[in-house]
């Protein structure tokens, strides 16, 4: 009995010490708070004793990565290239015949001997390539000819890493291209593959800007700092778009018609939006592609502000948020070192951030 008095005594002698001091005393919740937020400000893993930022990071990347792939593309035989572009002469000159023939006049074609080759466009540079491919891409075409010349070599790898340079310029226009093929000699025939049917797609990009003038409107940016824009158009994101449920992922989702009107998208849906609407709220904006830990494609962001440049990843702050309500900024204005902790990227293809993560204040840094 003496031995339970004593416990007793000593057990109100610590509540009055803790009550005492309570004003002082954090709170549990407020001590995980504080470190997801810290962890949102571009803190290391290693920082954070009190949330799991590990089993956060290991959610995001099993959940919302291996959205995002490259188009597949081969290279056709001569003959096969040669049959694709007469195939597309006849759809262009509304030629239903199996000759090719249309009325009495007779469609020349260069490759079979006739015909002028000044009737196709000269390609001898990446440069040239581009600008031909992203007339393709802005007017929805799916095939288009061309001479070489000047020594310059079309591959795989050169149509690919235009296509990936256009999707970064334009995502207004450029995306939902599947796979592609090229062949021919002396006249290179290139066939783009959309992932959509071409008149749907057609419909989706002339809807596209007014629906992003109809989001626009929904932020007003009026006396906001591009700090504060950065965070609106981040919330507003998060709070307008959802990541499906299950793959297969639907096609649309990766476009910013999907992300505006139906408020579904994938990782580059949400990038490509994101980048349309800084840009146009004057915010100098990016469009990043990389790989995560896990192998799987993924996209996001890099936004430039005081001259520098910080990463953004909207999909997983809109997904960490399932979590932690903190993780909504995770993802927001942090460095190359701490994106590095779930994924990759060709460094050389887009400039450096910053050494520290963006924080609004006097010095804009921690």
């Amino acid at each position: 009995m003496k031995n339970f008095k004593r416990y007793l005594l000593l057990s109100l002698l610590s509540l009055c010490l803790f009550i005492s001091g309570c004003g002082e005393q954090p709170t549990v919740e407020s001590v995980i708070a504080d470190g997801a937020e810290e962890f949102g400000q571009g803190k290391t893993e290693q920082d954070q004793p009190f949330i799991s930022s590990e089993q956060l990071l290991n959610n995001l990347i099993t959940e919302y990565s291996d959205s995002r792939s490259d188009p597949t593309g081969y290279q056709m035989s001569d003959d096969e290239a040669d049959k694709v572009r007469r195939e597309a002469k006849k759809d262009a000159d509304g030629d239903t015949s199996e000759d090719g023939s249309s009325g009495g006049t007779s469609g020349a074609d260069p490759s079979d001997g006739g015909g002028s080759e000044d009737t196709v466009e000269t390609v001898a540079s990446h440069q040239d390539l581009k600008d031909l491919m992203h007339e393709m891409l802005d007017g929805t075409e799916e095939v288009e000819s061309f001479r070489v010349d000047g020594g310059y070599q079309v591959t795989t790898d050169e149509i690919l890493s235009a296509y990936r340079e256009l999707e970064r310029d334009d995502p207004m226009d450029v995306h939902s291209v599947g796979s592609f093929s090229y062949g021919g000699n002396p006249i290179v025939t290139l066939k783009l593959n959309y992932d959509l049917d071409v008149d749907l797609l057609i419909q989706m990009k002339e809807e596209t800007r007014g629906l992003l003038k109809q989001a626009e409107s929904q932020i007003n940016v009026d006396g906001l700092s591009q700090y504060e824009i950065v965070c609106a158009v981040n919330d507003y994101l998060c709070d307008t778009i959802v990541y499906p449920a299950s793959e297969p992922y639907p096609a649309e989702t990766h476009t910013p018609h999907s992300a505006l009107k139906d408020g579904s998208a994938v990782c580059d849906g949400y990038a490509k939006t994101a980048k349309l609407m800084l840009n146009d709220f004057g915010v100098e904006c990016d469009f990043i592609i990389g790989t995560c830990t896990n192998g799987g494609g993924h996209a996001w962001n890099l936004v430039k502000l005081d001259g520098e440049w910080y990463h953004m990843d909207v999909t997983w702050n809109d997904g960490g948020a399932q979590w932690d309500k903190n993780a909504r900024t995770a993802y927001l204005l942090v460095t190359d070192q701490y994106m590095l902790q779930s994924r990759t990227w060709d460094a050389g293809l887009y400039p450096a951030s910053a050494a520290k993560a963006y924080k609004k204040g006097p010095e804009n840094h921690f």
